[in-house]
Formats: C-alpha cells, sequence, structure tokens
C-alpha cells in the first residue's frame, strides 16, 4: 500500500514522510482476521472466515466475510469491504493515518 497522492508527484520523500510510508507497509503486512477477529468471532470454514457483520444487526453466520488470502474483509448485505485498515477506519469512525497509527499501537 503506498501513500495518498500528496506523498508521491516525483518528488523525493523527506525522512518523516518515508517513516509513515514504512509504517503504513508494517500496518498493512497484520492478518486481516487478526484485526477482524478483535471485534467479530470469526468461524474458519475452508480458506475463508465466517462472522456477523459489526456495522449493523446481523443474525446470519456467513454475511460477513474475512479473506485472509487476499487481506480483505467483505458484508454481502452492506455492501461493504476492504483491508484492515479499512476496517478500523469504519469500526472507530478514524481517518485513514489514525486507524494505521491505532493498529501500529495495537499490534506493537
Amino acid at each position: 500500500m503506498r501513500l495518498p497522492g500528496f506523498f508521491q508527484g516525483g518528488r523525493k520523500m523527506t525522512k518523516r514522510e518515508q517513516e509513515i510510508q514504512n509504517l503504513i507497509e508494517q500496518v498493512s503486512k497484520i492478518p486481516v482476521q487478526d484485526i477482524v477477529g478483535r471485534v467479530v468471532d470469526l468461524v474458519p470454514k475452508g480458506k475463508y472466515y465466517l462472522g456477523l457483520c459489526p456495522f449493523h444487526e446481523d443474525h446470519h453466520l456467513g454475511g460477513f466475510v474475512v479473506t485472509p488470502d487476499m487481506g480483505l474483509w467483505r458484508c454481502f448485505s452492506e455492501g461493504i469491504g476492504g483491508t484492515g485498515i479499512k476496517f478500523e477506519m469504519l469500526r472507530y469512525n478514524l481517518k485513514f493515518i489514525d486507524a494505521v497509527l491505532k493498529l501500529a499501537l495495537d499490534f506493537g
């Protein structure tokens, strides 16, 4: 995962920007099932994990799926999904960089 466009544009990144980029890359390597699994009880099903969506009142196992091979999650009822960072953003109403920092602190 690369930094948003304002850090790109052909110029050399500053040391601070490089540190932020490294942090984003490290956080992106945290298994999505570990991030989601802190909030959702996940049940292994083949190469997937199934759970109840934390974003709405869900009663049907299977409408919320985590795909570790792709590093993604998806709620089929709401049509939302994404990476572990996106999950953290939606779950806690955070901006991108705040979600990255929270995950970095939570996972060391």
